[in-house]
């Protein structure tokens, strides 16, 4: 399975909506970019960034849903997100 399908499966088993405004819109892209985050599952010498950028214009969502992700992405790429991913936590709240 590639990094996107990957990721897409992601937000059709737990029913993430893009459609949206506002904190809704923001709160599914934040969940989305710490998954893409630990998905790329970030080496400390090869910057990656730019395959979550790949990731995001490979899905079925709106310009503003995209533009949104992507800001999202780069804060919680930079601030280590992919950690969340790797907790019971995730595991109990999220399908993946």
């Amino acid at each position: 399975m590639t990094q996107v399908e990957i990721v897409k499966k992601f937000i059709e088993d737990n029913k993430l909506d893009f459609s949206g405004r506002g904190s809704e819109l923001n709160g599914n892209c934040t969940t989305l970019a710490g998954f893409i985050c630990y998905v790329l599952d970030k080496d400390p010498d090869n910057y990656l960034s730019s395959h979550g950028y790949e990731i995001i214009s490979e899905l079925d969502i709106s310009t503003d849903a995209a533009v949104e992700l992507e800001r999202v992405f780069e804060y919680a790429y930079n601030n280590y997100y992919e950690k969340f991913w790797k907790t019971p936590a995730a595991k109990k709240e999220y399908i993946f």
